[in-house]
């Protein structure tokens, strides 16, 4: 029998054109897919779900009570939720405040939760115009200040770079209610004999209320949709 050589570089040959032919199959069985995954991947970018949500930054302003008219820089590190930071007027003095939105859909329904302090100012003008009041709380209203805590659930309307919002719940409101002593002296209750006791007020009071609140407001988004 006649034995035929091989040689290596023929069989080396033959290797590389089977594989060839091989990863040439694969190719064209695996284009279509790789096709349409880079369609839904243009689709998905096209419609931001591609890329988490954006950390986007805007200004919000709101009215209501307790709060006042506030102005804040509002920060949204994910669609669900919204940061704030402050301040503001109530008509008497300044102050500031601070709180966080929940948004589980990105917009409609809210929770939301506000820390605010107003330095002490004069409302005797303010309550004046609100309500008619005796001369003897004018000393209880010339140094009026409080801190409130606002608990709400609300509305978020918008899903664009513009966002309205209305928020309702309660409020719990602390102040101290400076010259009570001045107070009762002018209602002339100030000291009460009772044979050898007095009573007098030594210290200045404060009040702990929880009170109904709302605001209304909107927020302006820079850089990225809401």
């Amino acid at each position: 029998m006649r034995r035929v050589r091989v040689s290596k570089t023929y069989l080396m040959r033959m290797a590389v054109q089977r594989w060839g032919w091989l990863a040439g199959v694969v190719s064209v069985c695996a284009s279509p897919a790789v096709r349409a995954a880079e369609t839904v991947a243009h689709r998905d970018a096209a419609d931001g779900k591609s890329q988490g949500p954006p950390v986007v930054l805007g200004l919000m302003a709101d009215a209501g009570v307790p709060d006042g008219a506030n102005g804040a820089l509002a920060l949204r590190p994910a669609r669900w939720l919204r940061l704030h930071l402050g301040g503001g007027h109530n008509t008497v003095s300044a102050g500031y405040r601070g709180g966080f939105s929940l948004m589980p859909f990105g917009a409609g329904p809210s929770f939301s939760m506000d820390v605010g302090h107003y330095r002490e100012g004069d409302a005797n003008g303010l309550v004046r115009t609100v309500v008619r009041t005796n001369r003897w709380l004018t000393p209880l209203l010339q140094r009026f200040g409080y801190t409130y805590v606002n608990t709400q659930l609300g509305l978020e309307l918008g899903r664009g770079p513009v966002q309205f919002y209305v928020h309702g719940g309660v409020s719990f409101l602390r102040a101290t209610l400076h010259d009570a002593q001045s107070a009762l002296q002018a209602r002339g209750t100030a000291q009460t004999t009772a044979g050898p006791t007095t009573v007098r007020i030594t210290q200045d009071p404060i009040v702990r209320a929880w009170i109904p609140s709302v605001k209304l407001g909107m927020v302006v988004y820079f850089g990225g949709g809401a």
